[in-house]
């Protein structure tokens, strides 16, 4: 057995295709977009907008999520859908495939499931909130 087969063996729950410096950058994102979410929200609250604005939270809140569970995953689903793997400098890329581009690819959906999910449940609370103000 080769010694790619062995990591893979040994990290089945996640193969990552981006390194530490391209999941901080990910975080840091994340952070940034949900502040934006958050203020847009207040905002739309605070200017008494009528319950269709709400929707406009939507699109902030995807991209936060996808940021988020993009660093917790490990995994860039740019990345995963060109079959390529970031290496730890964030400049270098490889070309990935077999077994270690079925689990990439796993995990990209896996982060797209997750982002949709997330999106769905805060963009119903964001109108909820709407409707009873």
């Amino acid at each position: 057995m080769d010694r790619g087969a062995k990591e893979l063996e040994l990290t089945v729950d996640c193969v990552p295709n981006i390194g530490f410096r391209r999941r901080r950058m990910k975080v840091a994102g994340g952070f940034l977009v949900a502040t934006a979410t958050l203020v847009l929200f207040l905002t739309l609250l605070a200017r008494n907008a009528s319950t269709p604005y709400f929707v406009f939270v939507a699109p902030l809140a995807l991209l936060a999520a996808l940021y988020f569970f993009q660093a917790k995953e490990r995994t860039c689903v740019v990345l995963a859908a060109l079959k390529v793997r970031e290496l730890d400098d964030a400049v270098t890329k490889e070309r990935i495939a077999g077994e270690w581009l079925v689990a990439v690819q796993r995990q990209a959906r896996k982060v797209w499931v997750e982002t949709l999910t997330t999106t769905a449940a805060i963009t119903a609370v964001a109108v909820v909130i709407a409707l009873l103000r």
